[in-house]
């Protein structure tokens, strides 16, 4: 339901919300939502998708979703190309769910921007890994292409970050491996400047 987030206003969205999970029949709670919010025919339409049925054929699937992305494009385009590839590799919070409220902004920023460094060196080890020795191209390639499918498929269907987890210990391993290679050139450079 994340594409409705931003077609309703705070306070629809909570209500709808609370209609989707009160008790009763799927028909009372549509009936119910076509009476709430300034476009009460959007509201019905969420409650419709929201209450089932989940497994709908494939040519009532499509064309749905497309009138969901419809309502907001911009912000779809936005969610689904910029937000979710960074999301998805650099979006966990290694703290328990019960903590991370309390967690500082600034701290989870940290911890965000640790990630993506993570993982932007490890790209940049694996694509120098390409032209390596055929185990470490072997290694690179099956890392890059984890790391380009796993985006792909979040890209189409927003999964949850929990997919990366394979891909977590290949990053650990290259961006390691990229930055003993930047500390021994570095050590090699302040040498040859002693010299």
């Amino acid at each position: 339901m994340g594409t409705w987030f931003r077609v309703f206003d705070e306070q629809t969205f909570a209500t709808l919300q609370q209609i989707e999970t009160a008790p009763g029949t799927r028909d009372e709670a549509i009936a119910r939502a076509a009476t709430v919010g300034p476009r009460p025919e959007l509201s019905q339409r969420y409650m419709e998708q929201a209450r089932g049925p989940y497994e709908r054929p494939l040519g009532e699937t499509l064309p749905l979703a497309a009138q969901n992305v419809q309502l907001n494009l911009r912000q779809y385009l936005v969610n689904h190309l910029v937000l979710a590839p960074v999301l998805i590799w650099a979006g966990h919070t290694p703290v328990r769910q019960a903590d991370a409220p309390r967690l500082p902004s600034s701290a989870r920023y940290l911890i965000w921007g640790a990630e993506m460094l993570l993982l932007l060196l490890a790209i940049w080890q694996a694509v120098v890994s390409l032209r390596g020795p055929a185990d470490a191209q072997a290694l690179a390639l099956s890392f890059l292409s984890v790391v380009a499918f796993l985006t792909l498929v979040h890209i189409v269907i927003a999964v949850d970050e929990r997919f990366t987890t394979p891909a977590l210990p290949l990053i650990g391993l290259l961006a390691g491996a990229r930055i003993a290679q930047l500390i021994r050139s570095r050590q090699r450079m302040a040498i040859r400047y002693a010299s």
